[in-house]
């Protein structure tokens, strides 16, 4: 009895460290993170101002859904999205939007790890220790639908291994539109998921007369949703988004050159972790985007509102590492990430099609930069390959290479934990916080549900 009791105690201090890690790592991001001032805010805006009915044209086809979800979960409008003083309202509003994305996505892993015999301590460790990996801060800071990949994905793999399991036309007919609904996101989502399902169920494709129903009714789906897509914005799904203002879309108007994917400087990487002096090097830009945000758009995002690049504590007169310190790492944890998924993958483990998935993610964008479906490269900044692009799919690769390792060795669960400190590090903490960023980050959470808490300790005005 008193081992039960010991046992249901700790999967009860594992959950609780997961929920603290959780909304302790989202008001992170809302304090110390302006989602207005984030990548391609300002064009999306566009997107926003057609679902809320102030413009008769969307400035991009694709992530209809997720555009509409973000008017209709916030109730703001585009007028009220053009105020510099809702700023602060504006990015906890988006922020919480990702966050319910995000959280649904978390519980469908959560499902699906419990199914591969997955302990609730190992998942919740290792839930724990994604709440803090810069590639889910990526998804989560950022008003882009590749939340909604990571949110629907692990709902689609427990979908389809109920059909498998299980055929019925109500399942086929359910696994069919929830996979065109998916497909339908976004033309690169679109391919990241259609080519991971087919590394996950190989064998099952394999066997096309069995499931030709179901194969028949996904293409069905899919035109329907590409079709009403279609009538809702007048724009076809892998159209690329109209020229506003000053925008030119002729940049990225080209090709990848073969070199650009065999390039790599080891010298360059330690001496230049610099934005755009790698942009002939897709290794080097993997290497420096997946922890380092090598395109300075996350906590090297020098704008109004962000704070993650200021008041870093300093710890060494070392000019190149303490300036490159974060990129070090990066490429460092980069290199070991995929060699471990590549080791897994190759030894045969168990399920080691989901080790895999981040290159499922990288060639889609390889096919992309050669101009398929259509050109789609930028060879001054190489910035298609941003790793927010197939960040979900790293994401989950990495709560599977976790839980492996977790399996295979002992302690190595609790030890894990150690790399919660290294990613805030990597992020820009710790902080020496100045009383003039302290009060700005302050006047940010008076638009959180913990300002009335915090109010006790500093005088803030909570705004509803």
């Amino acid at each position: 009895m008193p081992k039960k009791l010991n046992q249901k105690t700790s999967r009860f201090l594992y959950f609780i460290f997961f929920i603290f890690t959780l909304f302790s790592s989202y008001y992170l991001g809302v304090a110390f993170y302006n989602t207005t001032t984030g990548v391609d805010f300002g064009k999306y805006l566009y997107n926003l101002a057609f679902f809320s009915g102030d413009s008769d044209v969307v400035y991009d086809p694709q992530g209809t859904l997720y555009y509409w979800s973000i008017i209709f979960i916030t109730g703001l409008d585009y007028q009220s999205l053009l105020l510099d003083s809702l700023n602060n309202l504006i990015n906890n509003k988006i922020q919480f939007v990702n966050f319910l994305y995000y959280t649904f996505g978390l519980f469908g892993l959560f499902l699906l790890l419990k199914k591969k015999n997955i302990s609730n301590k190992n998942i919740f460790i290792s839930f724990s220790i994604l709440n803090f990996f810069p590639p889910s801060y990526y998804l989560r800071l950022t008003m882009k639908p590749e939340i909604m990949a990571f949110s629907l994905f692990p709902w689609l793999v427990l979908l389809t291994d109920s059909y498998l399991e299980r055929s019925t036309r109500f399942k086929s007919i359910t696994l069919a539109l929830f996979f065109s609904l998916i497909v339908n996101i976004k033309g690169s989502i679109a391919g990241m998921i259609i080519l991971s399902l087919f590394l996950i169920y190989y064998e099952e494709i394999k066997n096309l007369k069995k499931h030709k129903n179901f194969f028949l009714q996904s293409l069905s789906g899919i035109f329907l949703f590409a079709y009403l897509n279609f009538k809702l914005t007048g724009i076809w799904l892998l159209s690329k988004p109209i020229s506003i203002g000053s925008s030119n879309l002729d940049k990225w108007n080209h090709i990848a050159d073969i070199n650009f994917f065999t390039n790599l400087s080891f010298k360059n990487l330690y001496q230049n972790p610099f934005k755009d002096l790698h942009a002939d090097s897709f290794m080097s830009i993997t290497l420096l985007d997946t922890l380092g945000d090598y395109f300075n758009f996350f906590w090297k995002h020098e704008e109004r509102g962000n704070y993650f690049y200021i008041d870093t504590i300093k710890f060494t007169n070392n000019f190149l590492i303490q300036e490159f310190i974060q990129e070090y790492i990066s490429i460092l944890f980069t290199v070991i990430f995929y060699f471990l998924i590549l080791y897994y993958f190759i030894k045969g483990a168990e399920d080691k099609a989901f080790f895999f998935l981040p290159f499922c993610g990288l060639f889609v964008l390889i096919l992309n930069s050669f101009g398929f479906p259509s050109k789609n490269f930028n060879p001054e900044t190489g910035d298609l390959f941003k790793v927010h692009y197939y960040a979900f799919l790293i994401c989950i690769s990495f709560l599977f290479l976790l839980t492996k390792i977790y399996r295979e060795k002992r302690y190595t669960a609790i030890l894990s934990t150690l790399l919660i400190p290294l990613f805030l590090f990597c992020i820009g903490f710790p902080k020496n916080i100045s009383s003039e960023t302290q009060n700005e980050i302050l006047a940010k959470l008076e638009y959180t549900l913990v300002c009335k808490p915090i109010a006790f300790i500093f005088e803030l005005d909570c705004i509803k």
